[in-house]
């Protein structure tokens, strides 16, 4: 089952952050809630998508720290926070030595 509306996620620090703009999907998987943030990349204009478990966005809510969302990749909280994705960083910055 999946619903889709529109939430405001106002910033405890007033910080615009992608998450407050993407589109959000509740997501029911196994008996586990998640949400799904998607968007245009603000570089690219591609579509990107990112899964996050219902009680890391609880946290986040609560503290306003991008650093709860524990189970997520850095490309993925980049993404919510900036809405660049892998690729649009890619092409902004090069590719990250690591990624290699």
């Amino acid at each position: 089952m999946e619903t889709s509306y529109a939430l405001s996620f106002t910033s405890l620090s007033n910080i615009m952050r992608a998450i407050s703009y993407l589109e959000c999907k509740e997501k029911f998987d196994n008996g586990r809630k998640s949400y799904v943030f998607s968007g245009l990349c603000t570089v690219t204009g591609v579509h990107h998508a990112v899964t996050v478990p219902d009680h890391e966005l609880f946290a986040f809510r609560q503290t306003d720290r991008i650093s709860e969302f524990k189970s997520l990749s850095r490309d993925d909280r980049e993404f919510l926070i900036s809405g660049t994705s892998p690729l649009g960083w890619d092409i902004l910055f090069g590719p990250d030595d690591n990624d290699k």
